[in-house]
């Protein structure tokens, strides 16, 4: 316990700890329906203002519109309520939900298939059912386990218990399709007039992160809550990136942040209480930090293999894989930016439909044509480079505002930034009247495409850069050859490790891709045409494939 006190840091985040002031995990004795989070709880600073109601009968932006942290609270409680189960066999999966029933009211039940393993996800109606699922649980039979209290059970088989219900097999719903949905264009059956728009939208409803993959994201993450609270009260592992960004996919890793609160930095509810709790000094170093939650992890958190500490990096992260939920997991502690750069991904996502199928058909034409890659760090343009291109181009086509604008909305914003080093604000698309900061474009998917590539196949890179804060072109700042200003941080180029030539194949490629679509008549024409079936060679040069393009061009 003393060595886990010193998990605990000065510096941990305190101007949005009411964010999450109403989830708190604690072992419940009563049997009462424990409330759903209220939204109110979540209301920050005296920017926080969300109302389900408009203020007028002017279309606005988004009318279904969830605010970001709002949708963190309705994630985080699911996974609250949530057990997982290994059984045996499918017969075995209707037997666990018949079994849960008796304990409480079950509101959905997932079965899903790992090599080797079966599981059942359960989502109780409340969470005082979770907790008394997990209190009659017996422990592991093994003599040299240490005792885990922790909603990762075994279901143990029992064929007396006669036929019960079967559940559907989920599997498929946490599998990457991304290269099944670009093969099943070519069969794909739809009118020949607007072909490039259908399989924009076929590619992104099949390539999209499933239901299934973000509530075990949420659970793995619930799995830390649980083995850390017991001495943070309000520590909390957000997940930031694209599992809520909303441009996930079910191959994904998982980004975590761990947010804690210091407990001198409170709100004290009562005045007169003089009581403020016992605490070690804190350790200074955040690597620390990382290496003693690393320990945890991996010596008693059921599931969690291959663990990794990289604490020597700019960032210092913890990598490890959860087998159970099937989920690559990166955590740090280092700064909460990731999180304010999810808000601002899910808020352009969510101001305008065209912006996610757009998103995935650019990522899976870069990844395919070799212009992006995965691996950090790298020098090609990296996944998240290239949606702040799309967001910028966009911008440009008055499409998305800028985030500056943002701040012309101040009776309207649902929050401020999680990270105090930002000066961010959040509007919130129920209230704003659509077409405030934005202009009347309403042109198709396709056509964006199409306006895509040109526009980049131009874009002068050696003078200007990019600029989704302004949403306008700007000058450059600095001598390297991609500028992308990170948007939390203008002061940061997110683009700074992109080297020359990998830039140049981009746009040789976005070049070609222009010419073949053409200006006219691109509705009847292919996303195959300029996405490969297959990913060029990662190891071929990139001179060869940039001559490549280079002589197709002459030709």
């Amino acid at each position: 316990m003393t060595v886990m006190c010193l998990l605990v840091r000065g510096h941990t985040r305190t101007r949005n700890a009411k964010v999450f002031s109403n989830i708190a995990y604690q072992k419940r004795k009563s049997d009462k329906p424990e409330p759903s989070p209220k939204v109110t709880n979540i209301q920050r600073d005296s920017a926080v203002n969300i109302e389900t109601k408009n203020v007028d009968t002017k279309p606005v932006v988004n009318k279904t519109f969830v605010p970001f942290y709002e949708m963190l609270l309705r994630r985080r409680d699911e996974a609250r309520r949530s057990i997982l189960m290994e059984i045996e066999g499918l017969q075995d999966a209707g037997r666990v939900k018949q079994f849960c029933t008796k304990i409480g009211p079950v509101k959905h039940c997932f079965f899903y298939r790992r090599p080797g393993k079966n599981f059942v996800l359960v989502e109780f109606q409340t969470a005082v059912s979770k907790m008394k699922t997990m209190e009659n649980s017996y422990d592991s039979k093994d003599p040299q386990s240490i005792p885990v209290f922790s909603p990762f059970l075994y279901f143990q088989s029992d064929p007396q218990s006669g036929r019960s219900q079967a559940l559907t097999d989920l599997t498929e719903d946490i599998q990457c399709k991304e290269q099944a949905a670009l093969k099943e264009l070519k069969d794909l059956q739809c009118s020949s007039k607007n072909r490039l728009r259908m399989e924009m939208d076929h590619l992104y409803k099949k390539s999209k992160i499933s239901d299934l993959s973000i509530r075990l994201r949420y659970f793995t993450c619930h799995q830390l809550d649980l083995a850390l609270e017991g001495l943070f009260r309000d520590v909390k592992a957000l997940p930031f990136g694209s599992t809520v960004s909303g441009f996930g996919r079910n191959s994904g890793d998982l980004d975590i942040y761990l947010h804690f609160k210091k407990n001198l930095c409170q709100v004290i509810k009562d005045d007169t209480s003089k009581l403020f709790f016992h605490s070690k000094s804190w350790v200074r170093d955040k690597s620390m930090q990382l290496k003693l939650i690393s320990d945890l992890i991996s010596l008693l958190l059921p599931g969690c293999t291959n663990v990794v500490s990289i604490l020597g990096a700019r960032v210092p992260i913890i990598k490890y894989h959860q087998i159970m939920t099937n989920v690559e997991c990166d955590i740090q502690n280092s700064s909460a930016a990731g999180v304010d750069t999810s808000h601002i991904l899910y808020t352009m996502n969510k101001w305008d439909l065209r912006v996610a199928p757009l998103v995935y058909s650019l990522r899976l034409w870069a990844a395919q044509n070799n212009i992006t890659c995965v691996k950090k760090p790298s020098p090609y343009i990296t996944n998240f480079s290239l949606m702040l291109m799309v967001i910028f181009f966009l911008q440009t086509e008055q499409i998305l505002p800028s985030l500056h604008s943002f701040s012309r909305l101040p009776t309207t914003l649902t929050s401020s930034s999680f990270d105090p080093d930002a000066e961010l604000f959040f509007p919130d698309l129920r209230r704003v009247e659509k077409g405030l900061l934005s202009g009347g474009n309403e042109e198709k998917i396709d056509s964006l495409l199409v306006k895509f590539f040109m526009f980049y196949s131009t874009f002068s890179f050696e003078k200007n850069k990019i600029s989704v804060y302004h949403g306008k072109v700007m000058p450059k700042s600095s001598r390297l050859i991609l500028e992308i200003e990170n948007p939390t941080n203008p002061s940061l180029n997110v683009a700074k490790n992109v080297r020359p030539e990998y830039l140049q194949v981009f746009q040789i490629a976005a070049r070609e891709a222009a010419k073949v679509l053409g200006e006219r008549e691109f509705q009847s024409k292919s996303l195959l045409d300029v996405i490969p079936l297959t990913r060029h060679d990662m190891n071929g040069s990139v001179q060869e494939r940039g001559n490549r393009n280079r002589n197709a061009n002459n030709n």
